[in-house]
């Protein structure tokens, strides 16, 4: 039945029809290949775009980090320096200190420090369960910030002693982000 009507069609006709088929083919095929190059480049553009901005934003937050390491690494020193002084030491002048780095610096949420048992000053039996101290005398005061300056929080008020798995800083970049870095101070 087609191909009656095909053979009653004329020359004219016969030959529109194979190059219509022939041109909306061609269309068809450039039209797909133009979008599948296209949905590439746009690809490309976009992954680059994005990691572009990622690199710009991480270089900042690392330099903000960066800062707030550099200042906590200065306060471990000085507390270095001053237990190797351990007959001058004074107790409510480290606690001064915490508060005023925390003062000072936006990015800090909260300061501690913990000495191991009479590493500070030799002293921890005259200090058992004082301000800062736990039932043996061991100094660890811990600040944070609330919405107002800041607030006293004694480190075992969980019941637990503040611990760490590892007392170093991480020796190359973690693959995710710190809440709590230390910083510890060889005596």
């Amino acid at each position: 039945m087609i191909r009656r009507r095909l053979n009653n069609l004329t020359f004219r006709t016969h030959m529109m029809v194979s190059i219509g088929t022939v041109v909306f083919l061609a269309f068809a095929i450039t039209i797909a290949s133009v979008s599948l190059k296209t949905s590439r480049m746009a690809k490309g553009l976009s992954m680059d775009k994005a990691k572009e901005t990622a690199y710009r934003y991480g270089n900042r937050v690392e330099a903000e980090i960066q800062v707030s390491m550099d200042t906590i690494r200065a306060f471990s020193s000085s507390m270095e320096g001053m237990v190797k002084h351990r007959d001058s030491v004074d107790r409510t002048a480290i606690s001064d200190m915490l508060r005023q780095v925390l003062r000072s610096n936006d990015m800090f949420k909260g300061i501690w420090c913990v000495f191991e048992p009479d590493m500070l000053d030799g002293r921890d039996a005259e200090f058992v369960n004082t301000k800062w101290h736990d039932g043996s005398g061991m100094f660890y005061p811990y600040f944070y910030k609330k919405t107002g300056p800041f607030s006293l929080m004694h480190a075992t008020s969980t019941g637990k002693m503040i611990t760490t798995k590892s007392p170093n800083e991480p020796a190359e970049k973690p693959s995710s982000i710190p809440i709590s870095m230390q910083t510890p101070a060889m005596c």
